[in-house]
């Protein structure tokens, strides 16, 4: 009787003072049946705000989400990118991907810009760079407008080998030798009004690396802990591999990990294998430099896929053992 009355009890000024009344209309009569023993899912929002205007905005948004399969408002995709290791910096190379992006409620292409962010070890998230576009955002967002411009084509590489696509970079540099640090690319909104500015997200979306420590002149036995593999990871095209060899109009370039820091004070033996043991190759070391390469092929000639590997390194009646990682 009180739903179909069509009354509604007069608001009071009183503390505390809530009632909820809920109903389905007239237009749901007939419009479904409950049989005994089913259930009708109920999708309720609760609604708040500082005045009406306000509380009219959030219902709209209440409603824009239910109508989006509860979805709220979203950050511009996660950029796709890249890391490349030297001895003293990396460059970080990122896809314009995220310029296309399209607000999952709006509708809107909304992307402001990117930051370039880096962690190392237990310290917070370190804000390296920032680019943005030159342009006015909404009243309450203006305020974190940078302003600072896109990269411009001093920060643009063209790749080849990776099917003529135009990557962004920015170099990092002055970098501690054996230090490992984190990266991430991240893209931001020009902001939405009940969500503010949004950043895609740093989880699962980070790359981590590790500087090559300097050579030191050679190991004796017994330091064999300090044995490195540079780069690690290796991903191909890095500073230390030979010039490209054309052939077929491609650019084939010769494949090289370093094993560095080993001991100069007699021979020893490197031998590697995947991660479930297999034994893929061996390299005897002379002892005449502290660093020798392997060009990434098994003892019986295929090249090794990716994936990580262990690898260890006999000197003497002493052993060390550590892992790298190749990614392709």
């Amino acid at each position: 009787n009180m739903i179909s009355s069509g009354e509604v009890s007069a608001a009071t000024t009183q503390m505390g003072d809530w009632r909820m009344l809920m109903a389905f209309g007239t237009e749901a009569t007939n419009g479904f049946t409950i049989r005994p023993g089913e259930t009708l899912p109920l999708t309720l929002a609760f609604i708040a705000g500082s005045d009406t205007a306000d509380v009219g905005r959030n219902a709209e948004w209440a409603l824009a989400m239910y109508l989006n399969d509860f979805q709220g408002p979203s950050a511009p995709d996660v950029p796709v990118f890249d890391v490349d290791v030297y001895p003293d910096m990396v460059r970080i190379k990122w896809e314009s991907n995220a310029e296309a992006s399209v607000d999952a409620i709006t509708g809107l292409a909304d992307f402001e810009g990117y930051t370039i962010e880096r962690k190392t070890g237990q310290t917070d998230w370190q804000k390296l760079a920032v680019f943005d576009r030159i342009d006015t955002l909404q009243i309450p967002f203006e305020w974190e407008n940078f302003n600072l411009g896109m990269p411009d084509s001093a920060h643009t590489v063209y790749l080849d080998t990776l099917g003529n696509v135009d990557y962004y970079f920015y170099e990092d540099r002055n970098l501690i030798p054996g230090q490992t640090y984190e990266y991430v690319v991240r893209a931001f909104d020009t902001g939405v009004l009940g969500a503010g500015i949004l950043y895609s997200g740093r989880t699962g979306n980070t790359q981590t690396v590790t500087i090559a420590a300097q050579g030191g002149g050679g190991l004796t036995s017994g330091k064999l802990s300090d044995v490195y593999v540079y780069p690690n990871p290796y991903k191909g095209s890095h500073s230390g591999e030979q010039l490209p060899i054309v052939s077929n109009g491609q650019n084939l370039f010769v494949r090289q990990l370093y094993f560095r820091g080993l001991p100069t004070d007699g021979s020893s033996t490197i031998r590697i294998y995947t991660l479930g043991g297999d034994y893929i190759n061996k390299i005897e070391h002379d002892g005449s430099s502290e660093q020798t390469r392997w060009d990434l092929m098994t003892r019986n000639g295929q090249e090794i896929a990716s994936g990580i590997y262990y690898f260890t390194v006999e000197h003497g009646s002493d052993m060390f053992i550590d892992k790298f990682v190749v990614i392709k």
